[in-house]
């Protein structure tokens, strides 16, 4: 009688002690699939692996034993605090059913539970698939689809996407998909209307495609916010040049403007084609090119008209 009122006492001071800080806000019960010193891993009901640190945890089972050994295959259930995704501090673990019985103290050792559990895509940058319309029969190039277009419906609960192409509209079915921009994936529920994308699949019916890739182009927040690239013709002067970048400030009619030369740029002086270094500061250009203030301007054509 009094070491069963000793052994309450006990399980007294740890929920007093437990109490005085947070309560545990994570409770799960699931298989312990292999165990390291304090550390044991734990595959919850919903098939997720969590690594569980039960270092300062009171581990207990019904009958209110203490300092119980948990090994691979035990059922136990965990109360504690998640710490980042995946990792749990518990407080508090019963073990429900155990492999080498209740109270399996100094046993020998069990082998690893190995499980095998399918983790969700995580969308993180990866290599794109060579082939993303899969080979197999009937021949991808008799059914393979593709095409670009705008976003004028989304079904989010059918995940659907309706494109409107230059000729008409299709119905393309994302659950096989693979949604990327640029080289990173993204989500269905991600799109909007109004963005451009690029799609290929497998024709399943008339205007309805299986879509295996779809590759978000321009968003519709892209598309609106795009300054206007208009072209332009001015005549100024050259106050600063940078000869590695191949970019100079002139002097506008209005600002100063920056401007951009490449390789295809036209430098020319009295029907004399000259190079980018030929240009120094005090110059007087006519430049031909496209581009706005607030981006600067692409230069298509440049007439030297006096040095400095």
């Amino acid at each position: 009688m009094r070491i069963a009122s000793l052994v309450w006492l006990l399980l007294l001071g740890v929920s007093i002690s437990v109490a005085a800080g947070a309560a545990p806000s994570w409770l799960a019960t699931g298989t312990v699939t292999k165990v390291d010193g304090s550390t044991l891993y734990f595959l919850s009901r919903g098939n997720s692996v969590f690594r569980i640190d039960t270092s300062a945890a009171w581990i207990f089972s019904g009958g209110a034993e203490l300092n119980i050994a948990i090994g691979p295959g035990d059922k136990v259930r965990v109360f504690g605090y998640l710490t980042k995704p995946g990792s749990v501090r518990a407080a508090r673990v019963r073990v429900l059913s155990s492999v080498g019985g209740a109270s399996a103290v100094g046993s020998g050792p069990r082998k690893d539970v190995r499980i095998v559990v399918e983790k969700e895509p995580v969308a993180v940058p990866e290599a794109l698939p060579a082939n993303p319309c899969p080979v197999a029969p009937p021949p991808c190039s008799v059914q393979c689809w593709e095409g670009k277009g705008i976003v004028v419906d989304i079904d989010y609960v059918g995940h659907q996407v309706k494109v409107r192409t230059s000729d008409t509209s299709y119905t393309v079915d994302v659950d096989n998909a693979q949604m990327v921009r640029g080289t990173t994936r993204v989500r269905f529920g991600s799109l909007n209307l109004g963005d451009t994308i690029w799609v290929q699949g497998t024709i399943v019916a008339a205007n309805v495609i299986d879509g295996r890739m779809i590759r978000v182009l321009r968003t519709v927040s892209e598309a609106q916010n795009a300054l206007p690239l208009l072209p332009v013709s001015m005549v100024g002067v050259i106050q600063q040049i940078d000869y590695p970048s191949r970019t100079f400030k002139m002097a506008g009619p209005n600002t100063p403007v920056v401007v951009s030369v490449d390789d295809n740029t036209d430098i020319y002086f009295q029907m004399i084609k000259k190079q980018f270094n030929d240009l120094k500061l005090g110059t007087k250009i006519n430049m031909s090119g496209s581009g706005s203030l607030a981006t600067g301007y692409a230069a298509s054509h440049i007439q030297i008209i006096g040095g400095p």
